[in-house]
């Protein structure tokens, strides 16, 4: 975890395991968006995510889509 993201759960007043992220990730092989729910502290593994989805691959949406 970077020291902005340390910092914005220290000013919620949060405890780290109480805090969530959702990522959005697409495959491009079949086209498909997967949503995926993460403690704020980790990090979404592609390779893991993919394998839960049942798809080969997956990537994240980008930031302008």
């Amino acid at each position: 975890m970077n020291v902005t993201s340390t910092l914005k759960l220290y000013y919620l007043g949060k405890d780290e395991e109480c805090i969530f992220k959702t990522l959005v990730a697409f495959s491009p092989l079949t086209h498909e968006y997967f949503v995926f729910v993460v403690p704020a502290t980790d990090e979404l593994d592609l390779k893991k995510a993919a394998k839960t989805a049942g798809v080969k691959s997956v990537e994240m949406l980008p930031l302008k889509k």
